[in-house]
C-alpha cells in the first residue's frame, strides 16, 4: 500500500522539476532573445547615427566651399561663420559646431627644438608665454613647459633654456613616456606630462590645439578678444596682453585683408622693420584646418558625437 501511494508522488515531483528546467531554459532563451534584439537596435542606431554624422560632415564641407570660394582671406563675416546651429530630421537632431582651427597654439610646433637657433627655440618660449598669461606662476610655467618639450620628442640628455641647461629628468625617470618626436593627435595626450595636473590642464586646453603640422600661423580674422593670450604670447616679448586685446577689438567688421593693416596701428607701428618681418611670420589672414563638433541626438535619447579636422 505504501509503495502505490510513493510513485505518484515520484511523478508529481519529476513533473516539477522537468518544469523547473524547462522554465529556466525558457527564461534564458528568452532574455538572450532580448540582448540579441538591443544589440541589434544598438548597431542600427550607431549606423543610422553615423550616417547623420557623414552628413553632418558634408554639410559642413559645402559650406566651407561655397564661403571660401576664390577667397584668400578667412574671415568672422561668410558664410561658414554663421553655419553652426541644430538642424531637425525625422527620427534624431544634428548640432553643428563649425570653428576656425588656426586660433589657437599649435603643440605640434614644439616639435624638434633642440636646435641651437633661435627660431627652433621660439615655441617653447612663447609656450612659457602662454602659461604665465594663464596664471601659472612662472616657476611651475618653465617646467611645464621643460616637461612637454621633453615628453613631444625624442629623448635627450639635455636641451637648453637660454644660456642654462636644463637637466631631462622627466627622460630619466623610470615612468617617462614619450611620442618620439611624432605630431600630437589630440590634446588630451598632454595629461601624462609630468606637472599637468587636471586643473591646469582645463586651463591650457582653452588655447591650444593640435594641427597636422609643426608650422605655428595665427588667424587674425577670426581670432577673438578672449582669447587675446595667444597673440600675446606669440608675438612675446613686444606684445602685451592689453594691447593683443586691443588689436582684436579693433578689426573691421569684415576683417583686415592686409597684414600691413595690422601693423600700422600704434601697438606694432613702432616696431623696426626686421622684428616686424620676424612676427609677420606667426601671423595671417587666412586658414587651413578648420574642426567640426556633430553631436547627433536621436529620437530614443542616446547621443552621438564626431570631432572632425578639415583641411582646405
Amino acid at each position: 500500500m505504501k509503495k502505490s501511494l510513493q510513485q505518484p508522488g515520484m511523478a508529481l515531483l519529476m513533473v516539477l522539476i522537468l518544469l523547473s528546467v524547462f522554465s529556466v531554459l525558457a527564461l534564458e532563451m528568452t532574455e538572450r532573445l532580448q540582448q540579441n534584439i538591443r544589440r541589434v537596435e544598438t548597431q542600427k542606431l550607431s549606423r543610422q547615427a553615423y550616417w547623420y554624422s557623414i552628413a553632418a560632415e558634408s554639410l559642413a564641407i559645402s559650406q566651407l566651399t561655397r564661403s571660401l570660394a576664390h577667397k584668400k582671406e578667412v574671415t568672422l563675416a561668410q558664410g561658414w561663420a554663421k553655419s553652426s546651429g541644430v538642424y531637425p530630421l525625422k527620427e534624431a537632431s544634428i548640432r553643428l559646431e563649425l570653428s576656425d582651427f588656426q586660433t589657437c597654439f599649435n603643440m605640434n610646433a614644439l616639435i624638434d627644438p633642440f636646435s641651437k637657433s633661435k627660431k627652433k627655440k621660439s615655441p617653447r618660449i612663447q609656450l612659457i608665454a602662454l602659461l604665465n598669461m594663464l596664471h601659472i606662476p612662472p616657476y611651475e610655467a618653465s617646467n611645464m613647459a621643460n616637461h612637454i618639450v621633453e615628453f613631444m620628442n625624442r629623448p635627450k640628455p639635455e636641451i637648453e633654456a637660454g644660456d642654462a641647461k636644463v637637466n631631462n629628468s622627466f627622460v630619466l625617470s623610470k615612468s617617462a613616456v614619450s611620442t618620439s618626436g611624432r605630431f600630437l593627435m589630440d590634446e588630451s595626450e598632454l595629461r601624462v606630462v609630468k606637472g599637468i595636473t587636471a586643473q591646469k590642464y582645463r586651463l591650457l586646453k582653452t588655447c591650444i590645439c593640435v594641427l597636422p603640422t609643426s608650422s605655428q600661423q595665427l588667424n587674425l580674422n577670426t581670432l577673438k578678444p578672449d582669447k587675446a593670450q595667444v597673440l600675446a604670447a606669440l608675438l612675446t616679448p613686444y606684445l602685451s596682453l592689453r594691447q593683443a586685446k586691443q588689436i582684436l577689438l579693433a578689426r573691421p567688421e569684415k576683417g583686415w585683408r592686409d597684414l600691413n593693416e595690422v601693423f600700422r596701428l600704434p601697438e606694432l607701428d613702432g616696431l623696426n622693420v626686421k622684428i616686424q618681418q620676424k612676427l609677420r611670420a606667426y601671423l595671417t589672414l587666412s586658414s587651413d584646418y578648420f574642426m567640426l563638433r556633430a553631436q547627433i541626438n536621436m529620437s530614443r535619447g542616446e547621443d552621438f558625437v564626431l570631432n572632425s579636422l578639415l583641411a582646405r
